[in-house]
């Protein structure tokens, strides 16, 4: 099997963009439609602070899981329940 073009440069184009851990991300971890639940990987300073502007005012200890709601900032209608699963480290 042939490959055109250098691969160390098309290896380069496909990486990630870097994340610094100043910042806060949302990330989705399931396929869209495929799945019947959504896991979205939250990570960054200002994880806590976002949960609370969704209604999440108590959060589980380390390594515990448990099911929140979460609620509109302005409006406080539910928008979905949450299990919510908080770890120190990325796995």
């Amino acid at each position: 099997m042939q490959f055109s073009g250098d691969l160390k440069n098309r290896q380069q184009s496909f990486k990630e963009p870097r994340v610094t851990q100043a910042q806060t991300i949302f990330a989705l971890s399931t396929v869209t439609g495929r799945a019947a639940l959504a896991v979205l990987r939250l990570s960054g300073p200002e994880t806590d602070a976002v949960l609370a502007k969704l209604g999440v005012d108590k959060l589980p200890p380390l390594r515990q899981a448990s099911v929140r709601t979460i609620h509109h900032p302005e409006t406080g209608a539910l928008l979905d329940h949450l299990f919510f699963h908080p770890n120190t480290a990325p796995f």
